[in-house]
């Protein structure tokens, strides 16, 4: 460092400057990535504990002979500016949407034929693939095994993720965990018109947004599923910068759903107004070192069709059984705020 660095009245700007210059960061990350995390040879066989409870031994083994097996994680949204593409006629904001793929087994070659197995199959040819490189897309004619690229091609055949090979008879890689929508908002565009651009748009959003869940009501009504508020906004916003530029829409109220709750059974015993325990039906989920045991119980008759019959206010669905007697009112009360978290002292004032 020179006098004139070293002068700065703001030792913050100091001690960045000598950090950058001493220890870079990029170099410094890099280097530690590649002393400390195990290599992909190495990884192998644990990484496909996360896709299979008892893989094979030969799916353990990562080597870039023989055939091709790879598991798509999440679909990208890019512009042909982005993949320095030659853009001719059309717009720079051209959405191209690419796989972002684990090579697990083999090699794979741009003019491949490969098979997505999860849409039945579907076999189809890559037309790109790229290496990220920090923010950019470095185009390459083939990556082996162990490594991470985006391939162009596989939409829309692969929607949110999947696993794609060159034998059509390849196991399926199990997809991860995904976090489920919990907000449902009605949505359209204002003009009829519009409709058939929305609606493509609204696809394209929903490959490569994982959480992103678009269904269709009984009435043709067009619903979207998000995390939360801030994810709406975001999907939004996507809608009107990237896949549906310049449509108007109408985004309705939060639908509110009624949902079920996960207890632990160290909460107590389940009361006896939740019917005979012989009716109950159970499934048990083992993975990855964890287990997870659910028991379903089928509400009273009397109880949901009361709900159905006035699902928008629970309390006054429930008014009537409420003044019972004691044992009701706790039996309710206990049902509202393990399963529904409703506070019962709202109920209870009627």
């Amino acid at each position: 460092m020179n006098d004139r660095e070293l002068r700065q009245k703001d030792k913050r700007l100091v001690l960045r400057t000598l950090m950058s210059q001493w220890l870079p960061l990029s170099s410094t990350v890099m280097l530690s990535v590649s002393e400390h995390l195990p290599s992909p040879i190495e990884a192998q066989p644990y990484r496909m504990l996360t896709f299979l409870d008892n893989p094979s031994p030969e799916l353990c083994v990562c080597t870039s002979e023989g055939p091709m097996l790879g598991y798509v994680a999440k679909m990208l949204s890019l512009t042909l500016q982005q993949l320095h593409l030659p853009q001719g006629e059309a717009d720079e904001s051209t959405q191209r949407i690419l796989g972002l793929t684990r090579i697990l087994q083999g090699t794979i070659h741009v003019g491949d034929e490969v098979y997505c197995i999860d849409a039945q199959g579907e076999a189809v040819i890559i037309t790109g693939i790229y290496v990220v490189m920090g923010a950019d897309l470095l185009s390459v004619s083939e990556v082996p095994a162990g490594n991470i690229c985006a391939i162009d091609g596989l939409h829309p055949p692969i929607h949110k993720y999947g696993t794609i090979a060159s034998r059509s008879n390849t196991i399926s890689l199990s997809p991860p965990l995904a976090e489920k929508g919990i907000v449902r908002v009605a949505i359209e565009p204002q003009f009829p018109k519009d409709m058939h651009r929305f609606t493509e748009g609204l696809k394209s959003l929903s490959a490569v947004d994982t959480a992103l869940d678009v269904n269709y009501e009984a009435g043709g009504e067009m619903t979207i599923s998000v995390l939360g508020e801030l994810h709406l906004t975001r999907i939004l916003e996507d809608l009107a910068t990237k896949f549906a530029q310049s449509i108007p829409v109408n985004v309705s109220p939060p639908i509110v759903e009624f949902r079920e709750v996960c207890t632990s059974s160290d909460q107590g015993t389940i009361p006896s107004f939740l019917g005979d325990p012989a009716s109950r039906s159970g499934l048990s989920i083992k993975r990855n070192g964890w287990s997870a045991e659910i028991q379903l119980w089928p509400l009273p008759f009397e109880l949901w069709s009361s709900l159905d019959a006035a699902s928008t206010d629970v309390a006054t669905a429930l008014l009537p059984y409420m003044k019972m007697d004691p044992w009701c009112r706790n039996s309710i009360s206990w049902w509202l705020e393990r399963y529904w978290r409703i506070d019962s002292s709202s109920v209870s004032a009627y």
